[in-house]
């Protein structure tokens, strides 16, 4: 298998970003074969995310990481906005 930068990026403390998005991208194209849509699901499972990839949220994550009982708030919290996003 091939490497790939999203091998080293996260999606939550305990998974890759390139495990997330393609598990994703799988089980959306699965769900959208049944009406014609599998291909365009497929690409949105894999974007869904990618705002993960950014240089705050992969900080965020990893000071996340970090701390005990963090893993089971960051589950339930989603970060603040301009983690993913910065105009």
């Amino acid at each position: 298998m091939s490497t790939s930068p999203f091998d080293t990026l996260l999606a939550r403390p305990e998974q890759t970003l390139r495990e997330h998005l393609l598990n994703v991208a799988t089980l959306a194209q699965r769900f959208a074969q049944r009406f014609g849509c599998g291909d365009w699901a497929r690409a949105e499972g894999l974007l869904h995310d990618i705002g993960k990839a950014s240089d705050k949220f992969q900080r965020y994550i990893r000071e996340v990481e970090k701390k005990p009982n963090a893993i089971a708030t960051a589950a339930i919290t989603p970060p603040p906005a301009h983690i993913y996003v910065n105009f």
